[in-house]
Order: structure tokens, then C-alpha cells, then sequence
């Protein structure tokens, strides 16, 4: 069995020098903890690359299960959408008989001029359906949040959001503004 003396110094000009030997023993300690930093890093690289692995394959697993239920998921690939896209959403918005009575009826209730907004909760179906509709703001009343309710349930079919290649139900948040003036 090897044992490290201390190294031997002597001086030359002033400077302390390390013999020889000490020299290969310093090179000898270095590569050892160079060899044990690489041997841990690989041991915990592995580890945490296994860990990885097997946390991907339940979060997949876990989505495939949940794709095939009736939850709300939270997280999707493709979000629903209504079908024929923006521009046909805001010319059923800019169209709809229901929020142009709304504004009127408002109006005529001596709604203070402004801008409100009736932020509406609801969720697509796979099918494509609106359920659950509700308003989640703080009520404004003149009857704006009813009609928000009743525009959103006759928008009509929407396209469903999709989990894993699977339609699913998927919950949609929206804001409706409506600007009364005088």
C-alpha cells in the first residue's frame, strides 16, 4: 500500500519547489478527483434521465385516461375553436340580435355610459357543444350577463379541443365588451 508523504520543499532563489514526486502525486490526486466528478455526474445523469422517462410515460398515460373521459382537461394540444373561425365568430358577435337588444334595453334603463365587459366560463364538449355557460365577473345587471348566457348558448356548434388525436371537453373563458354611449 502507497502512502503520501508530505512533499519535500526547498528553496531556490526565494521560491519554495516541490520535488518530483510530489509533482506525480498532485497529478495522481487530480486525475482521481476528476475520475470521481465524472463517475458522479454520470451516475446522477442517469438517474435523473430514468426518472424523466418514467415521468413521461405516466403524464402520457395519465393524458390517454383523461382524453377518453368527460373531464375538463386543463391542458391540451389543439384548444377549441369556433367553427368557420375568427372572422365568423366576430360577424355572429357584430350580427347578434341578442347583444344589440342588450345595448338597447341597457340604454334604456339609463345604463351610465361606458364600457363593460361580462366575462362568460363554458365548456366545449367533444362533440362540439356549449354547456355550462355562466359569467364569472362581478354582476353589472341591466340584463347584459343574461344575454352574454343566451348568445354563447346559441352560437352553435364549435370545434371540440383535442388531447392524444381525441376530442374533449375543454373549459373556454370569454370576454364580451359592450360599449354603451349616448
Amino acid at each position: 500500500m502507497k502512502t503520501f508523504l508530505p512533499c519535500a520543499t526547498r528553496k531556490v532563489s526565494g521560491f519554495s519547489v516541490l520535488h518530483a514526486v510530489c509533482k506525480e502525486e498532485k497529478k495522481t490526486l487530480s486525475m482521481m478527483k476528476t475520475l470521481f466528478l465524472l463517475f458522479c455526474c454520470a451516475a446522477l445523469s442517469s438517474g435523473a434521465f430514468a426518472q424523466t422517462v418514467n415521468q413521461q410515460k405516466q403524464l402520457e398515460d395519465t393524458r390517454k385516461l383523461l382524453a377518453t373521459t368527460d373531464y375538463v382537461y386543463p391542458y391540451i394540444d389543439t384548444p377549441p375553436a369556433y367553427a368557420g373561425g375568427s372572422e365568423k365568430w366576430q360577424a355572429y358577435q357584430n350580427t347578434s340580435p341578442l347583444l344589440k337588444d342588450a345595448v338597447k334595453a341597457a340604454k334604456d334603463q339609463k345604463m351610465p355610459a361606458g364600457k363593460y365587459q361580462v366575462t362568460a366560463k363554458f365548456s366545449i364538449t367533444a362533440d362540439g357543444s356549449v354547456t355550462e355557460v355562466k359569467t364569472t365577473n362581478k354582476p353589472i345587471g341591466y340584463g347584459l350577463e343574461d344575454a352574454v348566457i343566451n348568445f354563447i348558448k346559441g352560437s352553435g356548434k364549435w370545434i371540440p379541443a383535442n388531447v392524444e388525436g381525441e376530442n374533449t371537453k375543454a373549459a373556454v373563458m370569454l370576454p364580451v365588451t359592450f360599449n354603451i354611449f349616448y
